[in-house]
């Protein structure tokens, strides 16, 4: 079996929950297959590992995205914003070369921006599987109701795509919130179009939401959707780590700080409920991890002392996450689901989050992650993680939520089925 992987971007290091996913298909096929039958492309340079092929696609140049984005995207409307940027007759010259010559018996495509590539390729005799992540018509809708409901609020939707935008439009996006709005709804409708009638030309479609996968069943009746999950760790022996919480309060948020549901809902719960955090708990410690804090997060952090620490990246997170009392996870909106969440679950951390941060993971009734969507409630549930019983309790659930839906053996027993040749 050969199979080529077509992805926008690098699948190392995993750093963002995109590269986690990503990655942890490589890892599986970098354990179940010869290097020599594993090939990726992607749209910048990569080092998959030892033995393993890969191409470098061209990047669609300055002229080509203006082009797209004006007739596809603005006139004809028949591409979303994102598949414009990613399209060019270079990229699809590339693909159809190394296909010919690879000649793969399954092919996966990172989302939509890649998968828009499979109705130009002629003649397909191999089995094709669109991963889409998440779906992006849900998450620019709740970043829209998001906008509409915190009027004051820097909420920026774009995060790493940034970097795919011509530099002489961004200050066109970023001139007004709404100018924003008027483009985020625009996308909205054209990836939403998208997202309804592209799945029906691949074997698979794959999202990593159970919840999003019924909305897309439910509104085009397609059988071939599925959920899939991330591959964390790819060691059989998958070994218990021991928690090392001293009974200190202190709890951790995780997540890309550029991410727009990531930067506000942290921003915000520190503006409106911290104090509550240290009027319930004093000497608590928050602290927040992620890369690309923004100036208004440090300055915000910084009101509060020695309560609340913005450390950006860290190099030993599993450290970190198993000295905790708790994850929290106030997100406001957002989609898909939480890789940080199953980062704290794999290691048996109890989480606070709303039903934002926990979406698309199995709960389990006895504990492990606490929802509440008042974020008033989370000090209190916060303090009653401190009695060391309690938080033993939901320390063992958490981890058990991990085994049942996220373990080496349950993924693998997934991408055994999807991605198969047959």
């Amino acid at each position: 079996m050969r199979v080529l992987l077509l992805s926008t971007i690098s699948p190392y290091p995993k750093n963002v929950g995109k590269k986690v996913v990503l990655g942890g298909f490589c890892d599986y096929f970098k354990k179940t297959l010869s290097p020599a039958d594993f090939h990726v492309m992607c749209f910048e340079p990569a080092d998959v590992g030892p033995g393993i092929g890969v191409t470098v696609v061209p990047k669609p140049r300055m002229l080509n995205k203006v082009v797209n984005l004006g007739w596809w995207s603005l006139l004809a409307r028949r591409k979303s914003i994102q598949e414009s940027l990613f399209w060019s007759p270079e990229a699809l010259h590339a693909i159809e070369s190394k296909i010919a010559e690879f000649r793969p018996d399954l092919v996966i495509f990172d989302t939509i921006r890649i998968g828009q590539y499979l109705r130009h390729l002629p003649g397909k005799s191999f089995k094709s599987v669109l991963y889409m992540e998440d779906l992006f018509s849900v998450r620019y809708e709740r970043i829209l109701r998001a906008m509409a409901k915190f009027p004051d609020a820097a909420i920026d939707a774009m995060g790493n795509f940034a970097a795919n935008i011509p530099g002489f439009l961004l200050p066109l996006y970023q001139s007004s919130r709404m100018v924003k709005r008027l483009l985020l709804q625009l996308e909205r409708k054209l990836v939403q179009h998208t997202e309804y009638t592209m799945p029906a030309a691949f074997d698979a479609a794959l999202l990593i939401n159970e919840q999003e996968v019924r909305h897309l069943e439910q509104k085009t009746g397609l059988a071939n959707v599925r959920v899939v999950s991330p591959m964390l760790n790819m060691d059989s022996q998958e070994r218990l780590v021991p928690r090392a919480w001293s009974g200190r309060p202190e709890f951790v948020f995780l997540g890309s700080l550029n991410l727009a549901h990531n930067a506000f809902s942290i921003e915000n719960f520190i503006e409106r409920h911290m104090d509550e955090m240290i009027a319930r708990i004093p000497g608590c410690l928050l602290r927040i991890i992620g890369r690309h804090p923004s100036p208004e997060l440090v300055q915000l952090a910084a009101k509060y002392g020695k309560n609340v620490v913005v450390e950006g990246f860290v190099e030993d997170l599993d450290e970190v996450l198993s000295r905790c009392a708790g994850m929290i996870a106030p997100l406001l909106f957002g989609s898909g689901v939480k890789i940080k969440v199953i980062d704290a679950v794999r290691l048996g951390v109890p989480v606070v989050s709303t039903s934002y941060g926990a979406e698309g993971i199995a709960l389990r009734a006895e504990g492990g992650i606490l929802v509440d969507d008042e974020l008033s409630h989370f000090a209190e549930l916060c303090a009653g993680l401190l009695e060391p019983e309690a938080n033993a309790h939901h320390s063992r659930f958490s981890r058990q939520i991990y085994l049942d839906s996220y373990s080496t053996g349950a993924v693998k027993a997934q991408y055994e089925t999807f991605f198969s040749a047959g």
